[in-house]
């Protein structure tokens, strides 16, 4: 199984999940590329070679713009959703909560959840 992690980019958040073994983790932290064409296209890559995407909309990020390119791109090849939404306040989100295949409220409910499913 091959997860692509969609989300801010200064928490470490995706630090957390690195750790679950048996899984290819595609983590746009770890390209180091610094051109807006060269990463879009890693990003759009590593969504297509994905089996999931994992989309942590975190508190702290009010404007995930590229998240919700990814989730959309996800999306449109029917790749599954797994959803953190820790904004569940915010109606700037109603759509991608829509095309969601599992939301979790919390990092540690999709930790598990992941494990699980493995």
């Amino acid at each position: 199984m091959v997860v692509y992690l969609a989300g801010g980019m200064r928490s470490g958040w995706q630090d957390k999940f690195i750790p679950i073994s048996g899984i290819g983790w595609l983590n746009p932290m770890t390209h180091g590329l610094d051109d807006p064409v060269d990463f879009t296209n890693w990003d759009l890559e590593g969504i297509s070679r994905s089996d999931i995407v994992l989309v942590n909309i975190e508190k702290g990020n009010p404007r995930p713009f590229g998240l919700m390119l990814e989730a959309g791109y996800a999306k449109a090849l029917e790749k599954r959703i797994i959803l953190i939404d820790g904004q569940p306040e915010s109606r700037n989100f109603v759509m991608l909560r829509v095309v969601a295949d599992i939301i979790f409220a919390t990092e540690q409910d999709a930790i598990e959840y992941i494990e699980k499913v493995q």
